[in-house]
């Protein structure tokens, strides 16, 4: 070994190192400090940089492990917390959740028993649209929130009482569906929610509670209801495959309502324990999701084509496992699309908001679906229920004028532009 070299791998590298640092990385000016030849420079260069990208990818990976670690040790302590929280709240409930036999039994072939079914979904609690956003066609925030539901469960009751007062009805089955909560899962969201998130699962609470006693002064038969999850009530900003159903508030907000009435032997609940949930109504089987499971909607076909795809994907699953449905009920678009083809798809609390406006969407009035099973025929009679109310009082009087036209302000208009030519 020739000049300052001394054979040492370790010890040489790091000559050379410094060597390279004061010749500015110029390999002749570096063998001439260390008296040896430029080629034993390069080659010493070459293992130097194996060796760095060697130490580079081992920490690399060490950082990794340790970020492992930490988000493994965040996600077991979620588990244990979504775990003891069920039981519980399992523990408060203390009750069963099967449904009573009147919803499942068909009675006998000639029977015209009837089962009114009302679907309840996406509340959107207490998220707030502005009017000016949304070229005047709706407005909301808690106070409206809370009338449109008052309006569901009135206007459920009213259809069953008034317009079927003659047909048989043995109960009534509630679908709630998901999207009670707007939830913290968008940023614009936690910023303009007129609640924070735990304070609205209490108020909501209230007023579901206050519908469902609502419901029963009213309809003096059974009411049963069954209950799965949303995608905006979750607790994570992306959406979790395990234990997703406790990992929302749409879930403890189901629970907390069902816990209101263990001594009301007139009502029922079956809360999901999955993001589908099947039950049997008088005879037929209808498995009920929020819908988010779809992708799409905003092309020229609407909620139609992703809704259709999805019934097509989980009607395959469930002829493979034996879990055949009848109809498939859903949420999420904010279209109520009574009965297409074994598939009904539910409207919307909220109504017409910001996110619809921007990718314009199809506006439709804030409605809930209603329609009854008949034992032999399937559904037969379906029917909106229209939400709003003059009560809401932002329309200012015209409460029926919806379009752009109406939201424009006269005011801000130059006279001789809404002069008419009379």
């Amino acid at each position: 070994m020739s000049g300052l070299l001394t054979g040492d791998t370790d010890l040489d590298m790091s000559l050379v190192q410094n060597a390279l640092k004061e010749c500015k990385g110029v390999n002749t000016c570096a063998a001439e400090k260390l008296g040896t030849s430029e080629a034993t420079i390069r080659r010493r260069r070459v293992l130097i940089a194996h060796t760095l990208d060697t130490e580079y990818e081992e920490n690399k990976s060490l950082e990794q492990i340790k970020l492992l670690k930490r988000q493994l040790k965040i996600a077991q302590a979620g588990v244990f917390r979504d775990k003891d929280l069920e039981e519980f709240v399992r523990a408060a409930l203390g009750r069963k959740s099967e449904p009573p036999s009147w919803v499942a039994g068909a009675g006998t072939p000639a029977s015209t028993e009837h089962v009114a079914v009302q679907i309840l979904s996406d509340i959107h609690f207490p998220e707030v649209v502005e009017p000016k956003e949304v070229y005047g066609l709706n407005a909301y925030d808690a106070r409206i929130a809370e009338l449109r539901t008052k309006e569901f469960f009135l206007g459920g009751a009213r259809i069953t009482n008034e317009i079927f007062d003659d047909m048989k009805i043995k109960g009534t089955v509630q679908l709630w569906i998901g999207d009670m909560l707007s939830g913290n899962i968008h940023e614009e969201l936690q910023q303009t929610n007129e609640f924070d998130l735990l304070e609205a699962v209490v108020r909501l609470s209230e007023i579901l509670i206050a519908g469902v006693r609502l419901h029963l002064s009213v309809v003096d038969t059974p009411l049963h209801i069954v209950c799965v999850p949303g995608n905006h009530g979750r607790l994570t900003r992306k959406p979790k495959a395990k234990g997703f159903n406790a990992d929302t508030v749409d879930w403890l907000l189901y629970h907390m309502v069902a816990r209101a009435f263990t001594a009301e032997p007139r009502v029922t609940f079956q809360v999901g324990t999955a993001t589908d949930h099947m039950v049997e109504i008088n005879g037929l089987r209808f498995l009920i999701t929020h819908g988010n499971q779809a992708r799409g909607g905003a092309g020229i076909i609407g909620a139609i084509g992703p809704i259709m795809r999805l019934d097509f994907k989980k009607r395959k699953l469930a002829i493979q496992t034996g879990n055949e449905y009848d109809y498939l009920v859903t949420g999420h678009f904010h279209t109520f699309v009574p009965n297409l083809m074994g598939v009904v798809i539910n409207g919307s609390i909220v109504g017409y908001n910001e996110y619809a406006s921007q990718n314009n969407l199809s506006f439709q009035p804030p409605q809930q679906g209603y329609f009854l099973v008949h034992p032999s025929r399937g559904i037969t009679y379906s029917t909106p229920i229209f939400v709003e109310s003059e009560e809401e009082g932002w329309r200012d009087g015209d409460v029926r004028l919806v379009g752009i036209k109406s939201s424009i302000d006269v005011s801000e208009l130059p006279e001789w532009l809404t002069l008419s030519n009379e």
